[in-house]
């Protein structure tokens, strides 16, 4: 690989996502802005990719200039969800609602994935942890960016409904196991 290998590219970006997760927008910027200049000029400025990065630049620029870039919301908002779901002991520091919150409204991730990752949570790094968050923050980013650019029609409120439901049944699932 090299400075201008795609791979690169996306290197960057899951850092950048990191580094915006944790709320750094300005050093995030930079490295979305060296992502985008890759994709361009090695994939073209229309790829998937090179939207993504676009996508991504725009929606942490908008984020630390406190601008919503979403019409409506997916996944839960953060006002008022709630769950019956608890995580295991463990010895991380992060917020446990707000991961459960990202979570809950993954669409990429199945019921039972999501349960694994729970189980799975103790065994976890902090650095593990703070991935995991960033992955599930810029899949937000990248649902609420869809809801944009398709306006007053939501191609996503089934797959919303969807995820939803799943979540709920996760969470009676989880609930007959702690009893």
């Amino acid at each position: 690989m090299g400075k201008q290998h795609p791979d690169t590219a996306t290197s960057l970006n899951n850092l950048a996502a990191l580094l915006k997760a944790k709320g750094d927008y300005d050093d995030a910027e930079p490295l979305y802005k060296r992502a985008l200049s890759i994709c361009e000029k090695v994939l073209g400025k229309q790829h998937p990719n090179t939207i993504m990065c676009r996508n991504n630049l725009k929606a942490c620029t908008d984020k630390r200039d406190g601008k919503v870039t979403t019409i409506g919301k997916f996944g839960y908002d953060p006002e008022t969800f709630s769950t019956s779901i608890k995580l295991p002991v463990h010895n991380l520091d992060f917020d446990e609602i707000e991961f459960l919150r990202l979570l809950a409204g993954s669409a990429s991730l199945s019921k039972d994935e999501k349960g694994k990752i729970i189980a799975a949570i103790p065994q976890l790094t902090q650095d593990q942890i703070e991935e995991l968050l960033g992955i599930l923050n810029q899949e937000v980013d990248q649902f609420s960016n869809l809801e944009v650019g398709h306006g007053d029609k939501n191609p996503l409120s089934a797959l919303e409904k969807k995820t939803k439901q799943e979540w709920h049944e996760l969470e009676q699932e989880l609930v007959k196991v702690v009893k």
